[in-house]
């Protein structure tokens, strides 16, 4: 479970630090979001003890979970981030098409996801402006 929360955390951190290097990587920027969602997710289903099956769609992954407090948000957030794991990874039409704004609402429903979703807690403050120097702070559990 640890491997998979520090993996979300590094893959936020990067696409946190592309956002504030604007150099265009927006097509990075979603895709990182998009693995920190997955893995923090992936690291919940760990932690609840439940068996973490090798997809990328976030959905099925929540669906995993069953009920709990914030899983509607979360799966709208997984209808946003799912297809940027794989799309925006390799020449596609959605790679050719992500904008900065698509950039920036991944990286922060990405964080969000991870507030939600974090198996110990998840994060104090979340980055939503791209151009803070800020940066996510764990919170003391």
């Amino acid at each position: 479970m640890v491997e998979y929360i520090d993996a979300a955390e590094e893959d936020i951190r990067s696409a946190h630090v592309l956002l504030t290097m604007n150099i265009g990587a927006h097509h990075n920027v979603c895709m990182l979001s998009a693995r920190a969602s997955e893995k923090i997710l992936k690291a919940r289903l760990i932690f609840e003890g439940k068996d973490v099956e090798w997809v990328h769609d976030q959905r099925k992954l929540i669906r995993e979970l069953g009920d709990f407090e914030g899983r509607e948000r979360a799966m709208k957030i997984a209808n946003v981030l799912s297809p940027y794991v794989v799309q925006a990874n390799y020449p596609s039409v959605i790679r050719l098409g992500l904008d900065e704004d698509d950039a920036l609402e991944a990286y922060e429903v990405a964080s969000e996801m991870i507030s939600i979703m974090h198996p110990l807690g998840g994060y104090l403050s979340i980055v939503t402006d791209a151009g803070d120097d800020d940066m996510l702070i764990p919170r003391d559990n």
